[in-house]
């Protein structure tokens, strides 16, 4: 019996040892953070802008040292953003993996795919970019304005193809926006991702796309493509000859584009604060002003403290938005 209690004691010791140095332990390495390479998935295809933006800040990052050890971005496109967010999320939450993404895959998906991660099972580092909706076409279209574009789909329903970035998507949002409020019917087709879509539309696969206006930058300067409208509440200063479709009388509030580093939730405050330094860091470089002016985007931080109820604001909007054109939202727990 002493033997057992000699044994049951030592156990117990034991353990408590090991609790009381894990504490210190995972302290030290917190205060150590980075101590090896950092990957950064990018859960869309290589060549989408929200793939290049990645790219250009952890190049910066990495390059100018704003932490000890580089970002290595990762691409594993599918689902519309959702599968590379997924797996990324479902990781150790030690800093190592975070995932930098549009929001839609983060606000959206959840609210309409059966998915093991929302809003709220997740950790926002930073927003880096804004960007605004465009309704845009090739340049060689017969329509030379919305007006034109509109009441052609008047004259001919559900003929006129639409891509999108994928299905809820942004651009997808938007344009189910845009029919509500129009009573016009398009069809809609979803792509894996903005470059494919673009691709679409200058083969003609398409008639007209949803993009963000940095997707289609050198195509409209080629004069290859035309933009139409944009799909915001106001007009974006690098189309400016372009309505706001709001202009036109319709009550098209429009849809937020913004890229978003996130991490697992349970990541150390102090990964994320020393996370959220080097990529703000980043943000207030020459090379990134002159990157985002290139295509297209505008300057759009936002730390990590502010995040949070942010985009807790975005997912009801979101959810007000969609069940008012008629998609079937789920709760979010």
């Amino acid at each position: 019996m002493r033997r057992s209690n000699t044994v049951s004691m030592v156990g117990a010791f034991l353990i408590l040892l090991s609790l009381t140095l894990a504490v210190p332990m995972a302290q030290a390495a917190e205060k150590d953070y980075p101590r090896k390479p950092i990957t950064m998935v990018m859960p869309f295809p290589a060549g989408s802008a929200t793939g290049i933006s990645a790219q250009q800040l952890a190049g910066i990052i990495t390059q100018k040292k704003f932490l000890p050890h580089p970002i290595q971005v990762v691409f594993k496109p599918g689902g519309a953003g959702s599968i590379g967010t997924a797996e990324a999320l479902q990781g150790k939450p030690d800093g190592y993996t975070l995932v930098y993404s549009a929001t839609a895959p983060i606000l959206i998906h959840p609210l309409v795919k059966d998915l093991p991660y929302s809003h709220r099972s997740l950790i926002p580092i930073i927003q880096t970019l804004r960007s605004s909706w465009i309704l845009s076409v090739r340049n060689d279209s017969p329509w030379k304005n919305v007006q034109e574009f509109f009441e052609y789909a008047k004259q001919h329903p559900g003929e006129v193809t639409v891509g999108s970035a994928g299905d809820y998507s942004w651009g997808h949002v938007g344009l189910l926006q845009i029919m509500k409020a129009t009573g016009l019917k398009f069809r809609h087709i979803p792509f894996e991702g903005s470059q494919p879509n673009v691709t679409a539309l200058l083969g003609g696969h398409i008639r007209a796309s949803m993009t963000i206006s940095g997707d289609v930058t050198k195509q409209v300067s080629a004069g290859k493509v035309r933009v139409l409208a944009t799909v915001e509440a106001e007009r974006t200063p690098y189309y400016p000859d372009a309505p706001a479709i709001r202009e036109l009388g319709y009550d098209v509030a429009g849809t937020m584009f913004t890229n978003i580093v996130i991490a697992p939730k349970g990541t150390p405050e102090a990964v994320v604060v020393t996370l959220h330094d080097a990529f703000k860091k980043a943000l207030e470089t020459p090379e990134w002003a002159d990157f985002i002016k290139k295509v297209g985007a505008s300057p759009g931080y936002i730390g990590y403290r502010d995040l949070p109820p942010i985009l807790e604001k975005y997912v009801k909007e979101t959810a007000a938005l969609l069940e008012a054109i008629g998609v079937k939202v789920r709760k979010i727990e």
